[in-house]
C-alpha cells in the first residue's frame, strides 16, 4: 500500500467565460485512488472545471497545480504559465478525433503522447472489452456517435493503463451517447483505475454514474455542496496495457503528416494552387526579360509557387478545427502543439520550384546552370517552410485569442515582404555572383521570416 498523493489541485482560481466569472475564488483537490463527480444543470461550470484543470483556460486569479516527478507543480496561473507536467487522461464534451484515423491510430496517439509505445495486439484486447474490435482498423469518421464517443473514452484512459505511477483522468460527460453496456463498462474501467491508485475527475448529468464517486461536488445556483469522502489509502499503481516507453516530442509531427498523407490535403490545395500559378504565367508568355530586370522577373515567377503553397491553411489548420481536435492537442501538450507543418508542404514547395523552373520561358536570359537550379530549389523550399511555420503559428495565436479577430489572418500579407527580399537576392546571385548586397538580401529575407516566427512563438505562450 501506498499513501495518497495529490494529483490535480485548483487553488483559489476564478475563470470569465465571456464577460461572466462561471467560477469563482474555487478549489478542488483530487488526490489518486479516487473518483470525484461533478454535477448540476448546464452552464453551473462542470465542463468550466475540467477544462480549467486541463489548461485549456485563461485565469483570471488562482493557479492550477498537477503532479509532477518532483512533486505538486503549477501547470497553469494567472500570469499565462502552461506547463506540461506529468501526462493525464482527457476526455472532452465534444469527441477529440479528426476522423480521418482509425480507431488503433488515436488510441496510440494516445499512448505515446503519455510517454508509451502501446502493443496493437494490447489495444485489441481493450477494443474487445467494448466491442469495437471488429471495427479497430476503420475511420473514426465512419463511426456512429456513440462508437466513437467510446473511442474518446478509451483514449483518455489508456494513458492510466500504461502507467506505473498514479495519474490523472479528466472526463466532460464520459456517457454522453453510450447504451447501458457500454456505461457498464465505464464504470468497471473506472473502478480498476481508481483501484490501482490513479484519480479520476468527471462531470455528468447522469446521477448513476457520478453515484459511483468517493465525493461529489454539485452545484445549487452559485453555491456548491460537497459530499462523500476521500480513501485514505490506495494500492500502487502498476500498468495493465503492455507498452514500450517512447520519445512523445515527435508525436504530433508523426500524425499530422500521416493526416495529410491520408487525405492529400497538401497535395489537392497546395498542388493545385501552385500548378494553376505556372500555368497562369506562362499563359502571359513573359518573354523580352533581360539583364538584373529580367532575372528579377523571372526569379520572382519562378518562387512565387513556393510564396503561395506556404500561404495556404496546411491540413493541421483544417484537421484541429474539427470538433475539440486542436483543444485536444493543446491541453495535451501545454499548448505545444500545433508545433510543426507536414513534410509534404516541403516537398510539394521544392516539387513547385523545380516545375517553374523547367516550365517557365527564360526568355533573353543564358540558361541556369546546375548548381544556379540547385539555388533556386533550395530557396523555395526554404521559403515554403518557413512561411508555412509562420502561417501555422499565426493560425494558433489567432486561434486562441480570448476573442479572436478574423483579420488576424491579414498579417499574412506581409510575407510578400520577405518572399521579395529573397526574390532580389536570387536575382543578384545569377547576375553578379555571391556578394555582400546578395547575402544582405537572402539574409534579410530569411532572418525576417524567423524573427516573425518567434515573436508569434513567444506570443502564444504569454
Amino acid at each position: 500500500m501506498s499513501g495518497v498523493k495529490v494529483l490535480l489541485s485548483l487553488e483559489n482560481v476564478t475563470v470569465n467565460r465571456g464577460m461572466n466569472a462561471v467560477l469563482e475564488d474555487f478549489s478542488l483537490r483530487v488526490n489518486s485512488g479516487e473518483i470525484i463527480g461533478l454535477s448540476g444543470e448546464n452552464g453551473c461550470g462542470k465542463s468550466t472545471v475540467i477544462e480549467t484543470a486541463a489548461g485549456l483556460l485563461s485565469l483570471r486569479q488562482g493557479s492550477v497545480k498537477h503532479q509532477s516527478d518532483s512533486g505538486l507543480q503549477v501547470s497553469t496561473d494567472s500570469n499565462g504559465m502552461r506547463k506540461r507536467l506529468n501526462p493525464f487522461g482527457l476526455c472532452l464534451q465534444k469527441d477529440s478525433t479528426s476522423g480521418e484515423e482509425t480507431i488503433l491510430e488515436h488510441l496510440q496517439t494516445a499512448g505515446r503522447l503519455a510517454g508509451y509505445d502501446v502493443e496493437q495486439d494490447e489495444l485489441l484486447d481493450l477494443l474487445l472489452s467494448w466491442n469495437l474490435k471488429h471495427r479497430a482498423h476503420d475511420r473514426i469518421a465512419t463511426l456512429s456517435g456513440g462508437l466513437s464517443r467510446r473511442v474518446s473514452i478509451l483514449a483518455s484512459l489508456v494513458p492510466a493503463m500504461v502507467s506505473s505511477e498514479p495519474i490523472l483522468i479528466l472526463l466532460d460527460e464520459p456517457d454522453d451517447g453510450l447504451d447501458r453496456t457500454s456505461r457498464e463498462a465505464l464504470v468497471i474501467h473506472l473502478k480498476s483505475l481508481a483501484g490501482a491508485g490513479h484519480g479520476i475527475l468527471m462531470a455528468s448529468h447522469d446521477e448513476d454514474l457520478i453515484a459511483h464517486s468517493d465525493r461529489t461536488i454539485s452545484w445549487q445556483g452559485s453555491k456548491t455542496i460537497e459530499s462523500g469522502e476521500t480513501p485514505t489509502t490506495n494500492a500502487a499503481s502498476k500498468p495493465t496495457i503492455k507498452a514500450q516507453p517512447c520519445n512523445p516530442t515527435t508525436t504530433y509531427r508523426n500524425w499530422i503528416s500521416a493526416q495529410d498523407a491520408r487525405t492529400k490535403t497538401t497535395i489537392m490545395n497546395g498542388g493545385i494552387a501552385a500548378i494553376l500559378v505556372i500555368l497562369t504565367t506562362m499563359a502571359l508568355d513573359p518573354t523580352g526579360m533581360a539583364g538584373v530586370d529580367g532575372w528579377r522577373l523571372w526569379s520572382g515567377l519562378v518562387l512565387l509557387p513556393a510564396l503561395v503553397v506556404g500561404l495556404i491553411p496546411g491540413p493541421g489548420q483544417r484537421l484541429l478545427e474539427r470538433n475539440a481536435v486542436g483543444a485536444w492537442w493543446a491541453a495535451q501538450t501545454a499548448g505545444r502543439a500545433p508545433d510543426s507543418v507536414s513534410i509534404h508542404v516541403a516537398v510539394l514547395g521544392l516539387v513547385s520550384t523545380w516545375m517553374a523552373v523547367l516550365m517557365i520561358p527564360t526568355g533573353e536570359l543564358a540558361e541556369t546552370s546546375t548548381i544556379h537550379l540547385a539555388q533556386l530549389l533550395l530557396c523555395g523550399l526554404l521559403l515554403t517552410l518557413m512561411i508555412s511555420r509562420v502561417n501555422l503559428a499565426l493560425w494558433v495565436v489567432h486561434r486562441w485569442l480570448p476573442r479572436p479577430k478574423q483579420g488576424a489572418q491579414m498579417l499574412l500579407v506581409f510575407m510578400v515582404f520577405p518572399w521579395l527580399l529573397a526574390v532580389e537576392g536570387m536575382a543578384l546571385l545569377a547576375v553578379e555572383g555571391a556578394n555582400e548586397e546578395m547575402w544582405t538580401m537572402l539574409i534579410g529575407s530569411f532572418g525576417l521570416l524567423i524573427s516573425t516566427y518567434l515573436i508569434l512563438h513567444l506570443v502564444r505562450r504569454a
